[in-house]
């Protein structure tokens, strides 16, 4: 586990021996990794205590050698026998118990996995394991006969501090850790190395937390401080090396090798990705010592606390470090399933310290982690809007604009300046809408006629009930007969239920049409237009016409309109139902007619 409290950096840079303070000519430091390790508590239990851990001595063998046929899978489980749960083990079962708490004989797994008979001994021969060692025998035996006592997974359980070990020679122990050191030295018959030299320590502590070597004017200066004062001078470059820049990507290093860091998406052609800003991310997090819980929490679900920012979102590009695949012919579904699954196991791994992905297929068969489990688990990373088949090149989307440093603030000013004009616009749009709208209605009187040259269709969107039929003659050859000069022939507005009434009707004989216009899915309004009336639509409706000639890609021609438009759509269309998208259309792109 990774920490990033002062405490821990104090922990991690422990006062040195100094040669000085005991009549010797050099200094003693014991590397960080043996550090690690012997705080965690990895070190033989022979070592530390005479009383067996289940977590630490037990579990492994039961996990390698037992819980195969007698753990948590229902589905392989044998005899009904749990060996991973203490109440399973040493049940009643008719006059005997497989592990009997103190009493070793009367432990009926200690008969089975010592049988001389192999028919008996367990596991079985030529199963997935091979019979236990002697040692191993020998600590569940030890474990039995002290109680037999389980532990709950260690992954579940919150670290504690062990017990500094008993050793015969406390005064060489400066600090705590050194215990851990001799107690592990001793029973071996191993004394102490010699203790380091003046620059072999501080290549040693370079090394550790920044992963570079002195210079040899920083091990001169080292030198000459330690002949003053060796702990203030040692105290000096831990400090100076952890607020060096270079100690981030040190520590970094590591977790983005647990992280599954990679510049590239991997399968077929393996193209290049751009996830270095959340390299970045974690490289600054570990320098501005982050606290690990927060350490977690922006990289699980950075976008999801309360007003996120860049950073915070930027950190949840942990989830986003899985491979991803290009290649065609590929069932997108199956690799975005793979890509939720790594995430899941990604994650149980790297902060759970459990490998989940056997619960995937079945119930985990060593750990406590059922197949219901894994997918509840796996519900929560399935979310993610993305396709199973990445681009051709860079990143998949979702992605995320993600400015330098220097720029943000910039940004944020441009983003204001923006907001501002956009209001601004808004308020003058407004404004612009009301004086187009009376300019209309006083324009509308003195609108020329529409050219009536070559004209094969017009439709206008009057009600022809309403007008003297003598005068609509007819309106293919006088377009002009059918523009009025004013309202008072008119309603005025339509709505859609007069226009698809007997006014269609007539309005269809009089343009020569086929067939009357027919107002498909969705509302089409209308109201007073710059020549007769005008139609509204919504963007989901539409008028269809079967107009009487149907032009050929040869044909010549010309369509006109009056329009008002505030987005992008079809205006005009004829187009071929049997062969799809062959015809002709008038649509708005940005603002631009488009033919």
């Amino acid at each position: 586990m990774i920490k990033f409290s002062a405490r821990n950096r104090e922990r991690c840079a422990p006062v040195p021996r100094c040669a000085a303070a005991r009549g010797e000519g050099a200094y003693h430091l014991t590397t960080s990794w043996l550090w690690l390790w012997l705080a965690l508590g990895f070190v033989d239990s022979s070592l530390l205590a005479q009383e067996v851990q289940y977590n630490r001595d037990v579990r492994p063998i039961l996990s390698d050698k037992c819980f195969a046929c007698h753990g948590p899978d229902v589905a392989t489980r044998e005899a009904d026998l749990r060996l991973d749960e203490r109440a399973s083990a040493t049940e009643e079962r008719g006059g005997y118990r497989v592990v009997s708490p103190g009493q070793v004989t009367a432990s009926v797994l200690l008969e089975r996995v010592t049988a001389a008979d192999v028919s008996e001994r367990m596991p079985p021969e030529g199963a997935f394991a091979a019979a236990l060692t002697p040692e191993e025998v020998q600590t569940l035996r030890q474990w039995i006969a002290e109680g037999a006592e389980y532990q709950s997974h260690w992954s579940f359980s919150a670290p504690n501090r062990p017990p500094l070990p008993t050793v015969q020679n406390p005064r060489w122990a400066v600090n705590a850790i050194d215990r851990f050191v001799l107690a592990k030295l001793e029973p071996a018959g191993l004394q102490p190395a010699e203790a380091a030299d003046g620059a072999s320590l501080l290549r040693r502590v370079s090394l550790d937390l920044t992963g570079l070597p002195p210079t040899l004017a920083e091990i001169e200066d080292f030198e000459q401080a330690c002949g003053q004062d060796p702990e203030a001078a040692y105290s000096a470059v831990v400090e100076r090396l952890l607020h060096s820049p270079r100690h981030g990507e040190k520590m970094a290093l590591h977790w983005l090798d647990a992280a599954r860091y990679a510049d590239t998406n991997g399968y077929f052609t393996d193209n290049e990705r751009t996830m270095w800003p959340w390299r970045d991310w974690v490289i600054q997090a570990f320098n501005d010592n982050m606290p690990f819980d927060r350490f977690t929490i922006e990289q699980l679900a950075g976008d999801l606390l309360p007003q996120p920012t860049v950073a915070q979102r930027l950190a949840t590009g942990f989830n986003r470090n899985h491979m991803l695949n290009n290649e065609t012919g590929i069932i997108e579904e199956e690799f975005r399933v793979e890509y939720v699954a790594d995430r899941v196991d990604t994650t149980s791994t790297v902060w759970m310290g459990l490998t989940v992905g056997c619960a995937r297929c079945h119930d985990h068969k060593f750990d406590p982690i059922s197949q219901r489990d894994y997918y509840r688990l796996f519900a929560f990373f399935n979310h993610v809007p993305e396709s199973g088949l990445a681009g051709s090149a860079g990143n998949a989307s979702p992605t995320m604009d993600v400015p330098a440093v220097a720029l943000r603030q910039q940004l944020e000013q441009v983003r204001a300046a923006l907001a501002e004009a956009q209001d601004t616009y808004a308020a003058g749009e407004a404004e612009l809408e009301a004086a187009q709208s009376n300019w209309e209605l006083t324009a509308r009187d003195a609108a020329p006629s529409p050219p009536s040259d070559g004209l094969r269709l017009h439709c206008p969107l009057e009600d022809p009930s309403a007008k003297d039929p003598a005068a609509e003659e007819p309106a293919a050859e006088d377009p002009a007969a059918e523009s009025p000069t004013s309202d008072d022939s008119t309603p005025e507005s339509l709505t859609s239920e007069s226009l698809t009434s007997e006014s269609l009707e007539s309005a269809g004989s009089v343009a020569g049409l086929a067939a009357p216009p027919a107002m498909t899915s969705g509302m089409v309004d209308f109201a007073a237009g710059m020549l007769g009336h005008g139609a509204r639509f919504a963007g989901d409706g539409c008028l269809t016409l079967d107009p009487p000639f149907s032009p050929s890609a040869e044909t010549p021609f010309t369509v006109g309109v009056w329009i008002q438009a505030s987005g992008a759509g079809c205006v005009l269309s004829q187009m071929d139902d049997v062969h799809e998208m062959r015809g002709w259309d008038l649509t708005l792109r940005k603002g631009k007619a488009v033919f």
